[in-house]
């Protein structure tokens, strides 16, 4: 995820432009991002809390990355949401199933 995150522009794919598609993959990676190490972790309450926080403050990490490094890549604030909603959507999904889990 973080080569994802941090590959230079041009060698990205540019000429598909389907409803912003790229918010809707960087969703669905910390969407499974979550749901993979929420089913790692014991999903105790504190515990999928805690992966929230990090999983967001990565992206927001990743972000900041993008815009002072040098790979022509800059800090979106629309990839930075789509990342925290890909990731409180898979909260969601692993605190209201936490009790079918396990």
């Amino acid at each position: 995820m973080i080569s994802l995150s941090l590959i230079p522009v041009q060698m990205q794919l540019r000429s598909i432009k389907l409803l912003e598609w790229d918010k809707a993959v960087h969703c669905l990676l910390y969407f499974f991002f979550i749901i993979f190490w929420g089913l790692k972790l014991e999903t105790k309450k504190n515990h999928l809390r805690a992966l929230l926080m990090v999983t967001i403050f990565f992206g927001l990490l990743l972000e900041i990355f993008q815009e002072i490094l040098p790979f022509g890549r800059v800090f979106e604030w629309g990839d930075f949401i789509a990342n925290a909603a890909g990731a409180l959507i898979g909260f969601f999904i692993l605190h209201l199933n936490k009790k079918k889990l396990h």
